[in-house]
């Protein structure tokens, strides 16, 4: 893929779902990670702040592709979930919370309130990175509760989401209930 044509038609599609909006950004595996550092640049360069969940990649890792999108992080705070199964100690350490594994839905979730309550901007939004890996710790019926959760809570304080998976790699259940939740699924 064209890497201008692949940002150009990404951010196409986000520009056109308005101020809040919900969506299933589903990536093929190669274009996966360029998909969701677009994605944030998009929103953040909009305007935008939040919470960024991540179970794939370690924050520390992560900070480094911020730094070269040049993606500005002031306005977002950071769940994550794998760092801690390397060696990491739980617990808040500045703008990022770590968790013990990705399996401590019920501490994410509590994590995700406390954080969006936290950004003091009209426009918030939570990143979920990814589902795909999340569902490697949690069992299909759990994750889904916990996403249509988390999206009914997003959607009764208006606030945005993009729920971020790796297309060969998603339950089918689990993207069928995600896809008819949100208000768009883009396919990259």
């Amino acid at each position: 893929m064209n890497d201008k044509n692949f940002k150009i038609n990404l951010c196409k599609d986000l520009g056109s779902l308005g101020d809040v909006f919900i969506v299933l950004l589903n990536a093929n595996s190669k274009d996966y990670i360029n998909s969701v550092l677009e994605s944030l640049k998009f929103i953040t360069d909009k305007g935008m702040g939040g919470v960024y969940l991540t179970s794939a990649r370690p924050y520390g890792y992560m900070t480094k592709h911020f730094e070269r999108y040049d993606i500005d992080t002031t306005n977002l705070f950071f769940i994550d979930t794998i760092s801690c199964m390397a060696g990491k100690s739980p617990g808040e350490h500045g703008k990022c919370v770590f968790i013990e594994n990705p399996s401590a839905l019920e501490e994410v979730g509590m994590w995700v309130n406390s954080l969006m309550e936290r950004i003091e901007m009209k426009n918030k939004i939570l990143i979920i990175d990814s589902l795909s890996t999340m569902q490697i710790y949690n069992d299909i019926g759990t994750l889904t509760k916990f996403s249509q959760q988390l999206i009914n809570r997003l959607r009764l304080r208006d606030e945005s989401g993009i729920f971020t998976t790796i297309d060969t790699e998603i339950h089918e259940g689990l993207h069928n209930t995600l896809a008819s939740l949100c208000d768009k699924t883009i396919k990259v």
